[in-house]
């Protein structure tokens, strides 16, 4: 009688959980997810007399990941070495920003940047959106020595 008693309390205690997660949700955007934050990193690419630094490639990445595997983000400097990289990640404390030459005379270079993400109704698409991240990260590549 024991376990029967049990099981009946435990499918009551189921039915009433699941009951009460579909009507905490009061719209139709309400839903169960992981959350995400929107960022625009931006910047410029220079070498170390000051000229812009064309065709550079742009890499956002978590800072513990290996950049050649994954990345939130990627773009190319213009002419002028300016670049803007935007996208959408599970909200982070810090990104990695790392700047590859396509000019091989140049070091490749990186950096940590810490991200604070503020809500913006402007990037919001969902309940679970954190908010938009700015961050300007400039980068002075130094040349290659014996070149």
């Amino acid at each position: 009688m024991g376990q029967k008693f049990s099981s009946i309390i435990s499918r009551l205690c189921i039915i009433a959980l699941s009951i009460i997660g579909y009507n905490s949700c009061n719209s139709e955007k309400c839903m169960y997810g992981t959350p995400t934050g929107s960022f625009e990193i931006k910047g410029e690419v220079s070498n170390e007399d000051g000229f812009p630094v064309k065709e550079a490639i742009i890499r956002v990445t978590k800072p513990e990941s290996n950049s050649d595997n994954w990345s939130v983000a990627r773009t190319i400097t213009n002419r002028d070495g300016t670049y803007n990289a935007s996208g959408e990640c599970i909200p982070r404390r810090e990104l990695k920003v790392v700047c590859i030459p396509t000019d091989n005379t140049y070091e490749p270079d990186s950096i940590n940047v810490p991200v604070t993400y503020k809500y913006d109704k402007k990037h919001k698409k969902d309940a679970w959106y954190e908010g938009h991240a700015s961050v300007n990260v400039d980068f002075k590549l130094k040349q290659i020595s014996g070149n």
